[in-house]
């Protein structure tokens, strides 16, 4: 009677086992038998860390996409560089291995924030900037600034919260009430107000 009970006991440990081992468990249990008695020791495997992994994952989803600008002119290396969204002149600038030795390094506002796929201009001492390549799109001033009284549809809408309707509300409020004399006139424009305009207001001149 006892050999009966003892041999399904251990089969059923077996099945167990075995089960554990298909599932892909990271346990392995050990059964030893002493005195007719059986006694089983469970020991714990290295279950491999996904915390840290996970961890990492969410750090590299939270960072901010990357932008291009190509700086050019005055610098040392000149070319395509790669930077955070957010970054300003002063770290293309960076990035471009600085001045080269006849820059002009009071023009270019370096405290101006960059958007992707910017061309920044550094002149030399003494050169006329705005006839040598100037606005470096329609409506884009040296200093990366959008100017509202000449920028485009195109231009207008890579500002933060101005889309393709706000851009053609202030295209055809130019046409119609004239040039803005000031960045903050732009509020006159329909479905601008002060809380948008304080996303932008370093962004653009009325130049």
């Amino acid at each position: 009677m006892h050999n009966n009970i003892f041999n399904k006991v251990f089969q059923i440990m077996a099945v167990f086992i075995t089960a554990l081992s298909l599932c892909g468990c990271t346990k392995d249990t050990v059964i030893g038998f002493e005195g007719g008695e059986m006694a089983e020791e469970v020991i714990d495997a290295a279950i491999p860390d996904t915390e840290g992994n996970t961890e990492l994952n969410d750090a590299a989803e939270e960072d901010p996409a990357n932008i291009c600008v190509f700086v050019c002119g005055a610098v040392m290396n000149p070319g395509v560089v790669e930077l955070p969204a957010g970054s300003r002149v002063a770290d293309a600038l960076e990035k471009a291995g600085g001045f080269s030795e006849y820059a002009d390094m009071s023009y270019v506002n370096l405290a101006s924030l960059l958007t992707d796929g910017q061309k920044v201009y550094f002149p030399e001492e003494g050169e006329n900037a705005p006839e040598h390549g100037g606005e470096e799109q329609p409506g884009q001033s040296v200093d990366g600034k959008i100017n509202i009284n000449t920028a485009d549809r195109e231009t207008l809408c890579t500002l933060p919260g101005i889309g393709a309707a706000k851009a053609e509300a202030i295209i055809a409020y130019r046409e119609e009430k004239g040039a803005f004399s000031d960045p903050g006139d732009i509020m006159n424009v329909s479905g601008i107000g002060e809380s948008l305009y304080e996303k932008i207001k370093d962004l653009i001149c009325a130049g």
